[in-house]
């Protein structure tokens, strides 16, 4: 049987955790991710543009661009990607957009000599994008000359930033795994 506490008696220690967990009441929860899907325009209330970091970590405080306050707190680690939606408690919908971010593009004369330049970054653990003839990777000096003692040629530019999520990675939208042939996501024959 529960004990009832007198009006104005402290919280107990699971009262505080649980009003800690709670967003504040402007705030709205966030209780789901759709990955990647078409959503309905309607339902749209507002968009969050999000580095790479605050993708692959989100929790806590995120802020759209109109002004409205979520609070993200999945059970289990959520990275979240370009063209993701995220479901709140009333049933909208806010749209994430990959912030564009101060990346080196790098390219090389040959596909051999980019794959050499890929296995190097991948020796040293970088999150690099791979695109159809050229990489991405964030900003560094020591990286970039690295890459141009590889033989790649590299560009400074501001774009959103993508990286491979590596091969032990757990996504269940299926795309990108180590064992996908291909970049059009479709299984091989």
């Amino acid at each position: 049987m529960a004990q009832s506490r007198s009006p104005g008696a402290s919280p107990t220690a699971l009262e505080r955790r649980i009003a800690a967990q709670r967003p504040p009441s402007p705030m709205l929860r966030v209780i789901t991710r759709l990955h990647g899907h078409k959503t309905d325009p309607t339902r749209v209330v507002d968009v969050v543009i999000l580095n790479h970091e605050r993708r692959r970590h989100c929790h806590g405080t995120v802020v759209g661009t109109k002004g409205t306050e979520l609070f993200v707190d999945f059970s289990e680690p959520t990275p979240l990607r370009d063209g993701d939606a995220l479901v709140l408690e009333t049933g909208d919908i806010v749209e994430v957009r990959a912030e564009a971010e101060s990346l080196i593009e790098v390219c090389a004369n040959h596909l051999t000599a980019l794959a050499r330049i890929a296995w190097a970054l991948g020796d040293r653990h970088v999150p690099v994008q791979i695109l159809s003839d050229r990489l991405r990777l964030r900003a560094d000096a020591a990286l970039e000359g690295l890459l141009r003692g590889l033989g790649g040629k590299t560009e400074h530019i501001v774009a959103p930033f993508e990286p491979e999520g590596g091969a032990y990675r757990s996504d269940d939208r299926g795309e990108r795994g180590h064992h996908d042939i291909g970049t059009s996501g479709e299984s091989p024959p």
